[in-house]
């Protein structure tokens, strides 16, 4: 460790050196790695001074190491640090430094630490926070907000300030309970909550729809709320989730694509779709053949079990492809010759037929369709 390097560099097995070598020797050995790390080390270095009785080294290393671990991060960069990692170690020290105390409080200079190091720890802050952080719906939020009595204090407000840099993992979080103890601030509690609670508790409506445990479920909850078809607020909340870069993206993507079926068709039969392959596969190839891409589009998104079956996923991929603007029909011919190859007789020539009758929408597409048939069936 280094701090057996630095032993062995005072005492023992190596020549007795000044203090300032050893601390070149250190500083040398951590040279390109990243400031949290470093800090985590020169905490473990300053315990090291400190247990042998070099006080003003000991002093100044955790004052560098207070400064490392506090640096603001970017938080673009693919390389920057993990957070919570950042976190652990301005957490370490702060009980480095609590341990130091007494040792270094003879000193005549106080410390130059953060205020994250040395405030006490916030507890009622916490427990109120947490109230926040924690709640699953709007009434579990409002409840903490009617209970959240530190956190509109200035003092208060500093706590946070505290408790985001030491879980800074919280950031983005504590941040907008800060906002939203801001608007409290200003405005009083009843009118932030008169404000915030119609899109909160449709955005818990809207979850719970995404999180049923049966499409029947799923079909019902719909049902009783017709409001999750006709108000436009339901879109934008799985837009937010499906952009996510995480597990919950593609249930909320899926969910986009059946409230916009159901926009199209009946729920019933956008459900039967959802749910039978039968049903999904004949809406798909009637999409097809009357050349309506954009529905087409919304049933493989809203059906994707549909993508799952041999000859019928890239022969309906091809289609959609077909249907949506187009430079050229590389991809759309490659799909379609395996769909050739994966299909019986029976089932290419009922696509050639569809492709036929698809050009009786679209009769500018012909010559696609016809680069697609040679494909399909080569002569």
């Amino acid at each position: 460790s280094l701090n057996n390097l630095g032993n062995r560099l005072l005492e023992g097995t190596e020549p007795v050196v000044e203090i300032s070598v050893v601390e070149e020797h250190l500083d040398r050995a951590v040279e390109g790695v990243p400031e949290s790390t470093v800090a985590w080390l020169l905490g473990r270095r300053a315990v090291w001074h400190a247990a042998g009785g070099r006080t003003a080294a000991a002093r100044q290393t955790l004052e560098r190491a207070g400064e490392l671990a506090g640096a603001p991060h970017d938080q673009t960069d693919p390389g920057r640090e993990d957070p919570r990692w950042s976190g652990w170690v301005r957490r370490d020290l702060r009980t480095v430094t609590a341990d130091l105390r007494d040792v270094l409080a003879g000193e005549s200079n106080p410390l130059d630490l953060p205020d994250w190091l040395t405030a006490p720890w916030p507890e009622r802050v916490v427990a109120e926070a947490n109230g926040w952080l924690s709640a699953g719906t709007w009434g579990e939020r409002e409840a903490a907000l009617r209970g959240a009595v530190r956190l509109l204090t200035d003092q208060g407000r500093r706590e946070v300030q505290v408790l985001a840099a030491l879980h800074p993992e919280l950031t983005v979080a504590l941040a907008g309970l800060e906002s939203v103890m801001g608007a409290v601030r200003d405005r009083g509690l009843d009118a932030v909550l008169a404000e915030l609670g119609p899109e909160a508790r449709h955005a818990d409506l809207v979850s719970a729809w995404v999180n049923t445990s049966t499409w029947e479920e799923s079909r019902r909850l719909f049902a009783a709320h017709p409001e999750l078809g006709s108000d436009p607020r339901t879109e934008d909340v799985l837009g937010s989730v499906a952009a996510r870069d995480d597990g919950s993206a593609a249930v909320a993507s899926q969910h986009l694509a059946i409230l916009r079926l159901c926009r199209r068709l009946a729920p019933d039969e956008a459900y039967d779709i959802v749910t039978d392959s039968d049903a999904g596969a004949e809406a798909a190839w009637e999409a097809v053949v009357t050349a309506d891409g954009d529905l087409l589009q919304v049933i493989l998104a809203a059906a994707p079990h549909l993508l799952e079956r041999a000859h019928l996923a890239p022969a309906l991929v091809a289609c959609k492809l077909l249907l949506q603007p187009h430079d050229d029909l590389t991809d759309a011919v490659a799909l379609i010759e395996g769909a050739s190859a994966q299909g019986n007789q029976t089932q290419i020539q009922a696509l050639a037929r569809r492709l036929r009758s698809l050009t009786n929408r679209r009769p500018d597409l012909r010559g696609d369709v016809d680069a697609l048939m040679a494909a399909l069936m080569p002569s």
